[in-house]
């Protein structure tokens, strides 16, 4: 379990344990990385629909690996 947030690297053990400010989560529910604050939640599902979108926006090679079916 990452004992930080993802974004700004703030310590989080104490959340963690205890329970946190209004936005502290889970960044996904099997995960184990977490995000301190609202603002930081924002920014990293941000940051991740961001690369999503550029990847689905590629003509990345890794598709020509895919088997057909």
């Amino acid at each position: 379990m990452c004992n930080t947030c993802v974004m700004c690297q703030k310590d989080i053990r104490a959340f963690i344990e205890f329970g946190g400010p209004v936005g502290f989560q889970s960044t996904s529910p099997d995960s184990g990385r977490f995000v301190c604050s609202t603002k930081c939640s924002d920014a990293y599902f941000n940051r991740r629909q961001s690369e999503m979108t550029a990847m689905a926006d590629s003509s990345s090679p890794v598709l020509l690996f895919l088997p057909s079916v």
